[in-house]
């Protein structure tokens, strides 16, 4: 019987057993919150001195559905505040707690997929103008340690790891993005998912992310690889969203960086070798938190 039994399986056609559809739920009017709170421990060796720095940000962001669009819907993106921690050495006119809390009140809009893509971003410039306050060599320096593209990356980490179709537990997809690395270039990323279990509607995400080093498209006016090069390696990823309700719960990210280059600022050449843990965890809530 049991080999009849094999044989009747091995006959009929696949069946795509329990797929979902996963995707963000989006009512104009709906209000949520979001939490990524970042951390980083750095080993810079330069002419045979080491540094060592941690550090740590943590963003609040007010998220409202403005109406809907023909690629999705239109969400507004306010930030609440950004708490910023630092011990070691820290980068001249880089991110600190004072430009953290320049930041608070900094609104962005942008059409969103139900998939969590970004179709489409506005905002930067006037956020650019708010942290620089128009000073034209800080907004130099803000445009490389804070791109656009990075403000967008940012936002798509915590939105757009939801497949396009419908899935099964173990079922797999890709998503491809451009992350930043200022001002040594920046990484070529695939994040390769998974579908790992589904419990009461809570759907556990899995992914493993592989990243490809490429050198700065064109020298920028205040710093130059000469040589060298990242690499990343220990990528992972992982989320827990509720399919019911349309909203991610929680996510982590974490990476390992380490890079060995030769960087030209103001014409004087530095060669430098860093390692570079960096996490991520993020939230998803309705209601705004008091402290």
């Amino acid at each position: 019987m049991r080999f009849w039994a094999l044989i009747l399986v091995a006959a009929v056609p696949h069946v795509a057993w329990a797929q979902t559809k996963l995707e963000w739920k989006f009512e104009p009017g709906d209000v949520f919150f979001t939490e990524r709170v970042y951390a980083q421990k750095q080993v810079i060796e330069v002419k045979n001195k080491q540094f060592k720095q941690e550090s740590s940000n943590t963003w609040i962001t007010r998220v409202t559905v403005k109406e809907k669009a023909v690629q999705g819907h239109v969400l507004e993106f306010k930030v609440e505040s950004v708490t910023y921690k630092s011990s070691g050495p820290a980068v001249a006119g880089g991110f600190d707690d004072k430009m953290a809390a320049k930041m608070k009140g900094a609104t962005f809009s942008a059409v969103v997929t139900p998939a969590g893509r970004i179709a489409k971003f506005h905002g930067y410039d006037e956020f650019l103008q708010r942290l620089s306050e128009k000073n034209a060599e800080i907004e130099k320096v803000l445009k490389v340690l804070l791109s656009e593209e990075t403000i967008k990356e940012g936002l798509e980490e915590t939105l757009a790891f939801l497949p396009e179709k419908p899935v099964a537990k173990s079922d797999k997809w890709k998503r491809e993005s451009v992350e930043q690395a200022p001002p040594f270039g920046s990484f070529k990323t695939v994040f390769e998912y998974v579908l790992e279990d589904d419990k009461d509607g809570e759907h556990t995400i899995a992914c493993a992310i592989k990243m490809t080093y490429s050198k700065p498209a064109a020298d920028h006016e205040l710093f130059r690889v000469v040589k060298g090069g990242l690499s990343a390696e220990d990528g992972k990823a992982h989320y827990v969203f509720d399919s019911g309700r349309g909203r991610l719960l929680r996510g982590e990210k974490s990476i390992h960086m380490k890079g060995d280059i030769v960087l030209e600022a103001m014409g004087k050449e530095t060669p430098m070798v860093f390692t570079s843990d960096n996490t991520l965890k993020i939230r998803v809530f309705e209601k705004e938190e008091k402290k």
